[in-house]
């Protein structure tokens, strides 16, 4: 009984995280072709777009006009397309 409930628990964990990363690779994809993210907030009406557990900050380069971007894991940068 208390092994069924583990493996139960075990597969659940197993099938968030896989759902967690199909959004994160999804909103990727999505940033990197040069749209805005689609499972995001933008809650402070700013540049700075919130996912679960990442973020991306995107700015369109005032100079070029290209879209650039920054991806956030955890705090840290993932990847980032911004030119100094």
């Amino acid at each position: 009984m208390i092994k069924s409930n583990k493996k139960k628990i075990l597969l659940a964990i197993i099938i968030l995280l896989c759902v967690w990363v199909t959004i994160g690779v999804s909103d990727y994809l999505w940033v990197k072709s040069g749209r805005l993210p689609i499972f995001c907030i933008n809650r402070e009406e700013n540049f700075r777009y919130y996912g679960l557990g990442y973020y991306y900050d995107i700015y369109s380069n005032p100079v070029t006009g290209n879209f650039e971007y920054a991806f956030t894991v955890f705090g840290r940068t993932v990847t980032s397309t911004f030119t100094d």
